[in-house]
């Protein structure tokens, strides 16, 4: 369980009285979790109904694109010990082009459950006609 350690704000609400490296509190998660079910769940449906209309109707295509751009940023926020870095261990500038990695159709395939095929197929019909 997430403990207190301080008050953000000083003002004595117990939603302020977090540790500023705790994402949330387990306590008040566990108070909510239905609401918040419903809200992420609305939240998601509407994403993917923009995600739709924007890729006219191939869903797949924001898969591929969301696999790629993860797996150009997760080595800057994922340390060996598979935490997450806090901000300030964030690289900048030329530091975050030493730590990206290339990716390949088999690995994003592989990533995805997608067929390897289908994956270059879409990349080279969607990403690289369109720059």
């Amino acid at each position: 369980m997430m403990t207190n350690e301080k008050s953000v704000s000083g003002s004595g609400h117990d939603h302020e009285a977090i540790n500023p490296d705790t994402l949330f509190e387990l306590e008040h998660y566990e108070t909510h979790k239905s609401t918040i079910a419903v809200l992420m769940g609305q939240h998601m449906l509407r994403h993917l109904l923009r995600l739709y209309h924007k890729f006219e109707g191939d869903l797949l295509m924001p898969i591929i694109l969301g696999e790629i751009a993860h797996h150009n940023i997760r080595a800057f926020y994922y340390q060996e010990d598979g935490c997450l870095k806090t901000r300030s261990d964030i690289p900048t500038g030329e530091d975050r082009l030493k730590l990206q990695e290339s990716t390949n159709a088999f690995s994003i395939s592989e990533a995805t459950g997608i067929p390897r095929e289908t994956v270059r197929r879409k990349v080279d019909k969607r990403l690289i006609v369109a720059g």
